[in-house]
């Protein structure tokens, strides 16, 4: 394992640890929730973790419109 992925990894577990949750089923919900800007923790780090500004993991797919009609 890289130096790179092992702090990544030392990352990802302290968040992990630090989340309020009893079981993994709630900090996999806390992990996936989405926030105030309807990205989830999991979305962001994904985001800030990408190797280039064209990484796909840079570029989150575009948000679901709730209110959307998708019937027509």
């Amino acid at each position: 394992m890289s130096a790179g992925n092992q702090q990544r990894l030392v990352d990802i577990v302290a968040v992990v640890d630090s989340l309020p949750a009893q079981t993994a089923e709630q900090r996999r919900n806390l992990l996936l929730q989405p926030g105030a800007t309807g990205q989830s923790m999991f979305d962001s780090w994904r985001s800030a973790s990408a190797s280039s500004a064209t990484d796909i993991n840079r570029n989150l797919e575009p948000l679901a419109d709730p209110e959307a009609d998708v019937t027509t």
